[in-house]
């Protein structure tokens, strides 16, 4: 009889415990009947999700609008708090809920060549590289409204000859991103490429700024190097000191490296 009232005692806060464990990992499910609406901005507006809304309450900011990718679900109570805090006065017929989703469009491989090509026709690759091949994707999935592609391609090595990298695309709306691709391209390198941009013991020029005072002095480079390399650089005293390279002939001096 002691047994099995131990037995029980053990088993019963297991039991007890089941339903918990339940409901807590159970996942919330999707409110039924909500409306979904699509935005383009960065931040959720009064008027996105209520139409209807008054002029003078249309661009009331709710908040930062969701991910690429992913939805928010705007409540009334937010919606009133918000009124609220602007002490504004709460209009007739605002929605019991909203589920806000980033508008997306799809950008199908010819126009990302496009991009790329057009960017690098303005903006040419370093080292006299040719652009040979582009291979995109089939299409990628942006958010829509972007006003601006960043095209960014890594410096080609100090080498003449085929060479292969990618190029990353990014598509933004003033500070926010809305998407990026990397895309697989194929460069030709000159042999002029192969030729260091600065070469050791060439004599460059090296700015040092010390606060509103700039000071130009003529160095020598310690070794090979090219546009957006840190080198060590003897200036007259026999000093070294470590500059940036920002042209064939001229250097920013790094403090603290």
């Amino acid at each position: 009889m002691r047994a099995r009232t131990l037995a029980l005692a053990l088993l019963l806060p297991g039991l007890a415990a089941l339903p918990l464990i339940g409901l807590a990992e159970a996942p919330l499910a999707a409110a039924p009947g909500v409306p979904q609406v699509e935005i383009v901005g960065p931040r959720v507006r009064l008027a996105d999700v209520m139409p209807s809304a008054p002029a003078d309450v249309a661009n009331l900011d709710l908040g930062a609008a969701p991910a690429v990718g992913g939805t928010r679900v705007v409540s009334r109570e937010e919606i009133v708090a918000a009124l609220a805090t602007a002490k504004a006065k709460t209009p007739k017929g605002l929605p019991d809920a909203v589920r806000v989703a980033r508008k997306v469009k799809t950008v199908g491989g010819p126009d990302l060549e496009r991009e790329l090509r057009a960017s690098l026709k303005s903006h040419p690759l370093a080292k006299g590289g040719a652009l040979v091949a582009v291979r995109p994707p089939k299409s990628i999935d942006v958010g829509a409204g972007w006003d601006r592609v960043l095209v960014d391609v890594p410096r080609p090595p100090r080498k003449s000859g085929p060479w292969t990298t990618t190029a990353t695309l990014t598509y933004a709306r003033g500070e926010e991103t809305l998407g990026k691709v990397t895309v697989p391209i194929d460069v030709a390198l000159p042999p002029t490429a192969a030729i260091p941009d600065v070469a050791q013991k060439a004599g460059i020029t090296l700015v040092i700024e010390r606060g509103q005072v700039e000071i130009s002095v003529r160095g020598t480079a310690n070794v090979d190097g090219d546009v957006g390399e840190i080198i060590p650089i003897t200036i007259p005293s026999g000093k070294v000191l470590r500059g940036r390279i920002t042209t064939k002939e001229r250097a920013s001096c790094v403090e603290g490296t």
